[in-house]
């Protein structure tokens, strides 16, 4: 074993939602002095290759992340299968998860998952720009939520022979 698989950030076109968890996540560990650990994202009903949408990069922008390199890609079963954590924005993903590839060894939570409110992240594809500040703004206050979980997952992996 010894190496951990990556933590795949998952919504619905991975165009808006899990973009932003994508980025947030990848900054909180390298603030955190997490190492190592592959941050990607992609969407249930992907397209791939499309960018983010403009207003989520906009929004994201706002908060000094720059999401012009993204590009969409569709959540597989080898990604399914390499991750170590799956990390989705309603309860809707994981069932989608679960229709697609059955029953998936790799644990799956949602974002908002140790919030004591509300746990899912709506889209805020087709709405205004409010919607999008709202869904960043829910997934930035949960990445914290995350960092120690990952920390930890990374420490138990280099430890594993």
């Amino acid at each position: 074993m010894g190496a951990m698989g990556p933590v795949i950030c998952v919504c619905t076109g991975n165009i808006c939602r899990s973009p932003m968890a994508e980025a947030f996540l990848k900054k909180a560990l390298v603030d955190a002095g997490v190492e190592g650990v592959e941050v990607v994202s992609a969407g249930v009903a992907a397209y791939d290759g499309s960018p983010a949408t403009s207003l989520s990069a906009r929004a994201m922008a706002e908060k000094g992340y720059d999401l012009s390199a993204h590009r969409s890609q569709s959540l597989t079963r080898k990604m399914v299968g390499e991750a170590s954590l799956i990390l989705v924005m309603t309860t809707m993903h994981k069932i989608a998860i679960e229709e697609e590839f059955g029953k998936v060894s790799t644990p799956v939570f949602l974002w908002r998952e140790r919030r004591p409110a509300e746990k899912q992240i709506a889209d805020p594809w087709g709405g205004n720009y409010e919607t999008y500040k709202i869904a960043r703004d829910a997934i930035a206050e949960a990445v914290s939520d995350w960092v120690d979980v990952v920390q930890e997952m990374k420490r138990k992996a280099d430890h594993a022979t």
